[in-house]
């Protein structure tokens, strides 16, 4: 095979090559993963031998780019995955995109799943208020009743003592305005809190809501993520030797407990 003539790559030629300007090791890994998978893609579809030694010769420009933009040694050897892409590229690339995919597919459930425990704990911080509330509107009812109560035994008092106690009825006519007051102030501060009640209950409600979406969302998920094994499963095993059609049924269980188990 004829060998391409050794260059000297900076950074610059290397960024350019791998499509990045990130300087972060998982997004230069990241892009040089996309970019040795295509590479490795065309070069199955290669149909002259100059096009094959000019597509590998581009897989070695990607893994010294990598190597210099990682700060690695650029007689770092090829690792066992890429050499398993380099010579079986048609078999490597699609388990590489199905476990993409899967992980993407975890995480997604994770997130998710994350969301929910923040709103349940939300949910239970509301409810607490919401006890919190009740008492005070309990509280702010004894003493209303504790207050009319008062103020009707007043009202006996000076009724009786209207006639002979003129300066009397004056201090108790004060303390009657006194207390009126206080019962509209009390009166007002019950209706506030019925508002704050109201508006929590709003708020539950909506909590609720989405506490139901976000479930609704993890089972979508979780049946999606069912069918996502099962194709992944029926991919595989048209990668694989061939198989007859007793053999299928056993393949393709054991397949989807596999990929089942590295869900957990």
């Amino acid at each position: 095979m004829e060998q391409q003539p050794d260059t000297v790559m900076d950074e610059q030629q290397a960024q350019q090559l791998l499509g990045t300007l990130s300087r972060h090791r998982d997004d230069i890994r990241a892009a040089y993963l996309h970019q040795y998978r295509s590479c490795a893609l065309e070069l199955t579809r290669a149909d002259t031998r100059s096009e094959q030694e000019q597509l590998e010769f581009h897989l070695s420009q990607l893994r010294q780019a990598q190597s210099l933009l990682l700060g690695e040694s650029l007689t770092t050897p090829v690792t066992d995955s890429e050499k398993v892409s380099t010579l079986h590229p048609v078999k490597q690339l699609p388990n590489i995109l199905l476990s993409s995919t899967l992980v993407l597919l975890i995480a997604l459930l994770a997130v998710s799943g994350s969301q929910l425990w923040s709103q349940s704990q939300h949910l239970q911080q509301l409810q607490l208020q919401l006890g919190d509330l009740k008492d005070q509107r309990q509280q702010l009812q004894q003493q209303q009743l504790a207050l009319q109560q008062t103020l009707t035994h007043s009202l006996q008092q000076q009724n009786e003592e209207r006639l002979r106690w003129t300066n009397i009825n004056q201090q108790q006519q004060d303390q009657l305005q006194r207390q009126l007051s206080l019962i509209e102030q009390q009166q007002l501060a019950s209706q506030q809190l019925q508002q704050s009640l109201a508006r929590v209950d709003k708020q539950l409600y909506v909590e609720r809501n989405q506490t139901l979406k976000l479930q609704q969302q993890i089972a979508r998920l979780n049946q999606q993520s069912e069918v996502l094994i099962d194709e992944l499963c029926a991919d595989s095993a048209t990668t694989s030797p061939a198989m007859d059609d007793e053999m299928f049924p056993a393949y393709m269980n054991r397949c989807r407990l596999l990929w089942s188990l590295a869900s957990d």
